[in-house]
């Protein structure tokens, strides 16, 4: 589904001395057409770890069934042969350890080529796998989708201290979800289904598959699933699901599709921020109401489980476009994740996720919602947030985002309006991490977190004291003329890009700087 988003531009034609040609106009205009037609469901690039899974699949001649996913894997290898995002490690070595999979499962594995990439890349999982105890944070199953792997490709890391912390904390997750729950039962483990097959897993888990024909909307999942039961009633729902999701051309599938519920709220929220206003705001909003529960909402409408970050962001936009009031009952959605005086994305989540507490916070403070514990919900999110500020890392990456500049930015848009002097820290860290050229990133600039950086001050600017914005005549500059792919910094079971998302706070950054000069 498509839901055409138009916008007014009549408001961005004044001229910058400082940007040439009038480029800032230009391309906030051509962000402006990329987000124009918009798919409700969300778009990514590729996922090497899913398109491993995919590369199984094997059809009546046992051949495999989406044929160019093999080609892809073996050329999307890095120099140093391993798979994924470099710079985070969990990524690369799930990616790694999927790919070394799929090449031991096909024809490659008996050829010369295969046989040396499947060693150097084994080389590059030993020499890395130690450092996976230095992570601040896992991708979603983590715990228990590697160990998992290293009995599938033999290697031999069973026995090493980081196999044994991460089987200590996948114990301590079935204490809390036993196997025999999560047979029966959908729970946050439909997104990882793959890695239980060796803990004795029944055969027929028919009962997972959504109306899309996926399973907790993964091509992993699902591709796993269809060859873990190859003679499932809904086998022609789930070769339906895997073909929607595929990438013909290049042979690839993304982390997870659809996730519409995610989709919206998060290209939304930034626009808002940002006083960008839409005519199709209505439309997709109303899609989130249609698919409501009595617990919120996840990222899908595919994904049976809610969480409390898309549900606060939805209420937030909700009632700040007049559909829902101060008293509304889906208000009451979040009830369920409030824990310890915060809010977890899950109720069986092991560790809090900052970025969650945002957005609920800025729900409190954005919205009209009327409550009896209103300020006292206000006063103990406040006081949570402020603990995980340090001088160093503002308050660092999150589980869902690896970069810190994400989160603090998100951070300065709940906090600058209501409480300055907290958002100033956050805008301090911004000022000490900009690099000598003017710009931002974790590991060298890029155009994700330098426009979370330019957004953050600009608001800031707008919203609580004025601060010297000449320091962003490069970043501007950076950002009109930056036209190179996204990082994957989003963390899920693997780092991906939501690309929507991801034009949707460059835009708004843009649009912030153009209000404030």
């Amino acid at each position: 589904m498509v839901i055409s988003i138009s916008f007014d531009t009549s408001q961005t034609s004044i001229h910058y001395e400082n940007i040439s040609n009038n480029s800032l106009y230009d391309s906030m205009t051509s962000l402006k057409g990329d987000l124009f037609n918009i798919s409700i469901s969300g778009t990514q690039y590729f996922s090497v770890y899913d398109t491993a899974y995919l590369s199984l699949v094997k059809n009546s001649n046992n051949m495999p069934t989406f044929s160019r996913t093999l080609d892809f894997i073996v050329q999307s290898m890095h120099d140093d042969y391993s798979w994924g995002n470099p710079h985070i490690l969990s990524d690369s070595i799930l990616s790694t350890l999927a790919s070394i999979y799929a090449i031991q499962e096909s024809r490659l594995v008996n050829t010369f080529q295969g046989q040396k990439i499947l060693n150097r890349a084994k080389e590059f999982v030993y020499d890395k796998y130690p450092y996976i105890s230095k992570e601040p944070f896992f991708t979603s199953g983590f715990e228990f989708i590697v160990p998992n792997l290293i009995q599938k490709t033999d290697i031999q890391l069973e026995n090493h201290s980081v196999t044994k912390e991460l089987l200590k904390n996948q114990h301590k997750k079935l204490s809390m979800i036993p196997i025999e729950y999560i047979e029966k039962k959908k729970t946050p483990m439909l997104f990882a289904l793959e890695s239980l097959d060796e803990l004795g897993i029944t055969t027929s888990l028919d009962h997972f598959i959504e109306s899309n024909g996926s399973i907790a909307t993964s091509p992993s999942t699902t591709a796993w699933y269809l060859n873990h039961n190859n003679k499932s009633e809904k086998k022609s729902d789930m070769m339906d699901y895997l073909n929607s999701v595929y990438n013909n051309t290049r042979g690839t599938v993304p982390s997870f599709a659809d996730y519409a519920l995610m989709n919206i709220p998060f290209v939304l929220y930034p626009l808002f921020k940002a006083g960008i206003v839409h005519p199709s705001t209505l439309d997709l909003l109303n899609y989130v109401m249609e698919h409501w529960t009595p617990v919120g909402v996840g990222h899908s409408a595919f994904f049976p489980l809610t969480d409390a970050d898309d549900t606060a962001l939805n209420l937030l936009l909700l009632n700040n476009y007049n559909l829902i009031g101060d008293k509304d009952e889906r208000f009451e959605s979040l009830k369920a994740f409030y824990k310890n005086e915060h809010f977890v994305t899950y109720p069986w989540e092991m560790g809090a996720s900052n970025m969650v507490n945002i957005h609920v916070l800025d729900m409190y403070l954005e919205s009209s919602y009327q409550c009896n514990n209103r300020q006292m919900m206000i006063n103990q999110l406040v006081t949570y947030i402020e603990k995980q500020i340090s001088y160093s890392k503002g308050i660092g990456g999150d589980k869902y985002h690896h970069s810190p500049y994400c989160q603090n930015t998100h951070a300065v848009l709940a906090l600058a309006k209501n409480y300055p002097e907290i958002s100033r820290k956050l805008i301090d860290w911004f000022i000490v991490n900009q690099d000598e050229n003017g710009l931002w990133g974790t590991n060298g600039p890029n155009i994700e977190e330098t426009a979370y950086a330019v957004m953050s001050l600009c608001y800031y600017h707008i919203n609580a004291e004025k601060i010297d914005l000449n320091i962003l005549f490069n970043a501007i500059d950076y950002l009109v003329k930056n036209d190179n792919p996204y990082p994957d910094l989003w963390l899920s079971k693997v780092a991906y890009t939501p690309i929507e998302t991801v034009q949707a706070h460059i835009l708004s950054a843009l649009e912030l700087y153009r209000q404030a000069v």
